[in-house]
């Protein structure tokens, strides 16, 4: 029985992340830049739509490339290392939780990460997010298994070498914080140890050429072919990032409180009981506290995050693993009717709220060109709504089995999370390029000029397997057209100039920027219509 479980939820795991189209802007650009890795053989200097794109290092790119080689480009391909990566992130997590704590609070864990909307959503969207916080569990795991006491030196070693090794391809993930978070938890649970014991086994001596090794060739690889690279990746990327708002993405200090209390929900009671006792384990002097470490390892990065300039949801992503071993090692030393009485309350009212939320989803979306989409998407969201009340039920009902109930809880939590991902699809005709690449793509050939103007779906490029030419739009892609203004046409006057002496050509735009060209007498031949684009060929 238990085999057929986990290869059920194997196959579950992976099923949605072919049904869904790729939405804008993320995933598309994230599909696209090992795309044209792959078509142009270069695989130093990362491009998108053909101009250079530094904001994060290229490890990803070169894995999702690899599997366009081997599969050929399709979502499946496009989002498998993150959903390969999610998944192994929780086998990892169950894996730490059984060598520290013992068999039931590894596979305790895994079950939490498994039912963790937040996580799986991660796992089943093309973005960086998930091989990053994989490669940072692995540093995690890594040092906590180096550490435990009675090790042979030469195991301390290896898993020192471990954790460097995942160090350094966490910063060849998304850039030097997969190097400077595991560090400031180091320096966090030093100050809650009032000790430095935790830096005793580090072995810095080989740890550090290891990282070195692992990182150093392409970043001096691309600084090398590209000499603006250090000042836009170092400071604009890391150092802005972190002490200005430059990229837009500011909130209040708290602004990872409701993330996590989403993330979180069902277990937010065994969480706190968990924190407790973790900040409360008592150390000899020397000794190494695993459970503290884990606690320093989450406040410190979301304290890290909380100060910075820039914030998005996903920066707490790599706290999950260690917050799904607190809420483990908790729920190790209740009873079945202990667990239910903390859990079940929790798990009803997120139900409840997933019913709340379709409402107001609907509510929020009434225009008729959206309203049926959401209609379709809130059906979805009604299923997973009633699993997860019968989950909180069955975990009350089972209360006395402390396994089963935590086993069928936590497998009915997930199949509702991969029914909320899955039925997303249901939207793609507004969040996804795809509906547009299917008007525009029989329009073309090979010797086709295709302008986005004033726009850029970031999503088309992949579907089309062809870049397009910026007018009037720069966005992200400011420092790269910076570096190669031949890859745009800056304003609509230019485009006008051009476009008057094409033979042949294709155009999308904005309604309103149809109007402004319209206004000023430029011949265009409307031939579709994509929400509010317009699709224009040379007349």
């Amino acid at each position: 029985m238990a085999v057929l479980l986990s290869l059920a939820t194997v196959v579950l795991w992976f099923a949605s992340i072919e049904h869904r189209k790729l939405v804008n802007p993320d995933e598309g650009r994230y599909a696209e830049i090992p795309r044209e890795m792959l078509a142009s053989g270069d695989w130093l200097t990362p491009r998108l739509n053909g101009i250079k794109y530094f904001e994060k290092p290229p490890l990803q790119y070169w894995v999702t490339a690899a599997s366009y080689r081997v599969f050929g480009f399709d979502e499946w391909t496009a989002r498998l290392w993150p959903s390969v990566t999610g998944l192994l992130g929780i086998l990892l997590t169950g894996f730490a939780g059984w060598r520290l704590f013992g068999k039931e609070t590894g596979v305790a864990a895994s079950l939490i990460l498994l039912s963790s909307l937040y996580y799986l959503i991660f796992a089943n969207v093309l973005t960086l997010d998930m091989g990053f916080s994989f490669f940072l569990n692995l540093v995690l795991v890594g040092y906590l298994m180096a550490q435990r006491e009675a090790l042979p030196p030469r195991a301390r070693t290896l898993w020192m070498l471990v954790a460097w090794a995942a160090m350094g391809f966490a910063v060849l993930s998304k850039g030097l914080a997969g190097a400077a978070l595991p560090g400031l938890a180091l320096v966090s649970y030093s100050a809650l140890q009032r000790d430095r014991s935790g830096w005793r086994n580090l072995r810095m001596a080989i740890g550090v050429p290891l990282l070195l090794l692992i990182t150093a060739p392409w970043f001096i690889g691309v600084s090398t072919a590209n000499p603006e690279f250090f000042q836009f990746f170092v400071i604009h990327e890391h150092l802005q990032r972190f002490t200005e708002t430059v990229h837009h993405r500011s909130g209040p200090w708290w602004y990872f409180i409701p993330i996590l209390v989403v993330a979180l929900f069902p277990w937010l009671v065994l969480l706190a009981e968990g924190a407790v006792r973790a900040w409360r384990e008592n150390c000899p002097p020397g000794a190494f506290g695993p459970r503290r470490f884990l606690l320093a390892w989450v406040l410190s990065q979301c304290v890290f995050f909380s100060l910075a300039g820039s914030k998005l949801p996903a920066y707490v992503l790599p706290t999950l693993p260690a917050i799904a071993l607190l809420i483990a090692t908790r729920i190790v030393e209740l009873d079945g009717v202990q667990i239910a009485k903390r859990v079940t309350p929790l798990a009803l009212l997120a139900g409840l709220a997933y019913f709340v939320g379709t409402e107001v989803m609907e509510a929020m979306h009434d225009k008729p060109i959206e309203f049926d989409y959401y209609e379709r998407y809130s059906d979805w969201l009604e299923t997973a709504a009633v699993i997860m009340v019968a989950a909180g039920l069955i975990l009350w009902w089972q209360r006395q089995a402390r396994g089963v109930a935590l086993l069928a809880f936590c497998l009915c939590s997930f199949v509702a999370s991969e029914l909320t991902i899955a039925g997303f699809e249901q939207l793609s005709p507004l969040q996804s390029a795809y509906g547009l690449a299917k008007q525009v793509k029989p329009l073309l050939n090979p010797r086709t000029p295709l302008f986005m103007l004033e726009t850029y779906s970031q999503g088309l490029p992949p579907y089309l397997g062809r870049l397009v030419t910026l007018v009037a739009y720069e966005d992200e892609l400011h420092f790269g057209l910076q570096q190669e203004p031949q890859r745009w046409i800056p304003s609509l006057g230019e485009f006008a100039s051009l476009w008057r002496v094409l033979p042949e050509g294709v155009a999308i735009m904005p309604m309103r920027t149809f109007e402004k060209l319209e206004a000023a007498g430029l011949p265009m031949r409307v031939v579709e219509t994509w929400q509010d684009l317009q699709i224009i060929k040379v007349p």
